[in-house]
């Protein structure tokens, strides 16, 4: 036949069944195999779920939860944040302290967190060693792998390939702390009473004026106030400053009298020793009072100022009392 085309071979025709799975060990292996349709995505493709390593019934899920908790950045529980999508290198990956390993195979970064790129070429490989898939190490991989499936770190496709897509690998930062956006408020927060309400002007811009136009009641009844308290403050302080004396009930009359009324003196000057005063003198001797100036001086000086307070009590003019 391909003479008689004139030397052209005629084209292939391919079997839209073939590649479907006929076998019934194949079909029955965990039960996870399926028989694809004509036409569909998974034509032609064994298909197996990530239920494959461990179950969620394993005893050491509490173990593991308490594990990836721990990893979670500044003790917060929030999953996610011990997972890491960045792509690691060759030479960063030689790097890795054994403690990064989970049986044998690195799991985890430098910083102790779930790397997604290491965690599904970890799980691609136990899934072709069927012998190792029940290990307590594997089921802990196993477990990580649905874990980052269920927080949607991780699709089942690229569970399936052992590789993240390109373009998650690309939209992912190096460090998943950098997209975490935490809306915390520094202070308490104010709300505004009238958000259209206008700001006071200044006194410069209001011509000196207490009040403007723009102000309702409400707000000059407040400012009103605010200054009369402040002017009471002022005139108060004010008021402890300034020393003032009240005469207008005082009789001077009587001032007068006081002021020029004979008073004890001491002995300023000293007498010679066997000096005595003699009978005639009419004075009288007094000792130094008690808390009075401790000088001779001081003495003197106060003496000095009674006289002269004396000399201008003389001179004072008394109303009323000029008749006399």
């Amino acid at each position: 036949d391909g003479e008689s085309g004139g030397g052209r071979r005629q084209p292939r025709v391919c079997n839209p069944t073939r590649g479907l799975v006929d076998s019934d060990a194949e079909s029955s292996e965990d039960g996870q195999v399926g028989r694809g349709r004509i036409g569909s995505s998974t034509a032609g493709r064994r298909v197996t779920t990530m239920q494959d390593i461990g179950t969620d019934q394993d005893p050491e899920v509490d173990e593991w939860r308490r594990d990836l908790v721990a990893r979670c950045p500044d003790g917060r529980a929030d999953l996610p944040s011990a997972f890491s999508k960045a792509a690691i290198g060759a030479a960063a990956l030689r790097q890795l302290p054994p403690e990064s390993s989970v049986g044998g195979r690195a799991i985890f970064d430098d910083k102790g967190r779930v790397n997604i790129c290491l965690l599904l070429g970890a799980y691609h490989q136990l899934r072709k060693i069927p012998e190792e898939c029940q290990s307590v190490d594997a089921r802990h991989i196993g477990w990580l792998a649905r874990t980052a499936c269920a927080l949607g770190l991780a699709l089942e496709g690229e569970l399936r390939r052992g590789r993240v897509n390109k373009a998650r690998v690309d939209e992912a930062p190096a460090d998943r702390e950098e997209r975490c956006l935490f809306i915390a408020a520094e202070s308490c927060l104010r709300f505004p009473t009238r958000p259209n309400a206008q700001k006071p002007k200044a006194a410069e811009e209001r011509g000196g004026e207490l009040f403007s136009d723009g102000e309702d009641d409400v707000e000059k009844f407040v400012r009103r106030k605010q200054a009369v308290l402040s002017l009471r403050a002022r005139v108060a302080s004010r008021k402890q400053q300034i020393k003032s004396h009240s005469s207008h009930n005082v009789d001077m009359h009587r001032v007068k009298q006081g002021l020029l009324a004979p008073s004890l003196s001491f002995d300023m000057p000293k007498r010679p020793d066997g000096e005595h005063a003699s009978d005639d003198e009419d004075q009288l001797e007094v000792d130094k009072p008690v808390g009075g100036q401790e000088s001779w001086r001081g003495l003197l000086k106060a003496k000095l100022q009674r006289d002269v307070s004396k000399t201008l009590a003389k001179d004072l003019h008394v109303a009323g009392r000029a008749a006399e």
